[in-house]
C-alpha cells in the first residue's frame, strides 16, 4: 500500500549461498559408481571373505563372526572399494583476481559444483570426502543424504583467499597419500595448470579414476 526508502548507513553482511544444481547423472563415471555401490558378494565364503579390524562406527551387519571367533578380534568384511577408499573431492578456493566481475561468477560456479556433485553422490549413497583449504585443510566426510547439509552448510561459510594455493592443496593430499588411496578424484579447479595435470597422471597410472572440471 505504501512504500518507504532509507539510505543504510553501514556495510550489511549478506551470506549468498550456492545453488544446488540436480544433476540427472554424470556421464564420464556411472560404470564406476555401480562398482562403488555394489553390495559385498554373498557367494564368498566366510574363509575367503576379505576383512579388516573392527573400527568404532562400523556397521554391526558387515562384521564376520566366525572369522572374528577365529582370530578371537571383531573383524569387518571388506566392502567393494574399500582397499580404495571410496570418492574424493578437492575445490580450489583461490582468489584469482581482484575484480568483482572476474572472481565472482568462477568462484560461484566452483561452490555449485562442489555442492551439486555432492548431493548427487549422496542420493546415490556414495560416500565422499570433500577438501579444500581455509588457510589450513578441511576435510568433510559425507556418508549418505543426512550429512549433506552439514556439508552444504560449511560449503556457504567458505572464504576465497589468494593465499589458498590450490597446487599446494594438491601437492599435500599427494602426500598424504589421500588421493592415491581413492577410486574416483573429483578435482574441481578455476584454472588449469601443468601441475594438476601431472598430478591427474600419476593418479591415472596409479589406478584411480579422476575427472576434473575447470
Amino acid at each position: 500500500l505504501f512504500r518507504l526508502k532509507y539510505k543504510v548507513m553501514s556495510n550489511v553482511r549478506a551470506l549468498v549461498k550456492p545453488p544446488i544444481t540436480r544433476l540427472d547423472g554424470i556421464e564420464s563415471i556411472e560404470n564406476m559408481l555401480g562398482v562403488l555401490q555394489k553390495p559385498y558378494a554373498t557367494a564368498n565364503t566366510e574363509l575367503d571373505a576379505v576383512v579388516r579390524d573392527y573400527v568404532k562406527g562400523d556397521s554391526m551387519k558387515q562384521i564376520s563372526w566366525k572369522l572374528s571367533a577365529k582370530a578371537n578380534t571383531l573383524k569387518v568384511r571388506k566392502e567393494t572399494g574399500e582397499e580404495k577408499q571410496g570418492v574424493v573431492l578437492v575445490g580450489d578456493t583461490k582468489r584469482y583476481s581482484k575484480q568483482d566481475k572476474e572472481f565472482l561468477p568462477k568462484e560461484n560456479k566452483l561452490l555449485e559444483l562442489m555442492s551439486s556433485i555432492g548431493i548427487y553422490l549422496a542420493e546415490k549413497s556414495v560416500t565422499y570426502t570433500a577438501y579444500y583449504n581455509q588457510n589450513g585443510m578441511v576435510s568433510k566426510r559425507v556418508e549418505g543424504i543426512s550429512l549433506y547439509q552439514e556439508y552444504y552448510n560449511a560449503l556457504c561459510k567458505v572464504r576465497f583467499q589468494d593465499t589458498n594455493n590450490f597446487n599446494k592443496t594438491m601437492s599435500q593430499l599427494m602426500k598424504q597419500g589421500i588421493l592415491i588411496d581413492a577410486k574416483i578424484v573429483f578435482v574441481i579447479c578455476q584454472e588449469l595448470d601443468v601441475e594438476i595435470l601431472s598430478s591427474a597422471k600419476k593418479l591415472s597410472d596409479a589406478g584411480t579414476k579422476v575427472v576434473i572440471y575447470v
